[in-house]
């Protein structure tokens, strides 16, 4: 069996494999205001572990994580 060449322009990233999935549209992000019910509610709907909280400005602030 062969391997078809291809250049390194033409080989799949990480980044295309992110933008092709399913997650690539889904917002990872919620606010530092936000109550832990709506954290739950996202953890839930996304079926995730792990959010990032974010200042009015959307600046990146933390990171919280569901832990099993």
């Amino acid at each position: 069996m062969s391997r078809p060449m291809s250049t390194l322009e033409q080989s799949p990233t990480a980044k295309n494999a992110w933008e092709k999935s399913c997650y690539f549209e889904m917002d990872y992000t919620i606010s530092e205001e936000a109550s832990v019910y709506e954290a739950v509610q996202k953890f839930s709907a996304y079926d995730i572990g792990c959010l990032v909280t974010v200042t009015e400005s959307g600046k990146q602030k933390d990171r919280y994580s569901l832990k099993g």
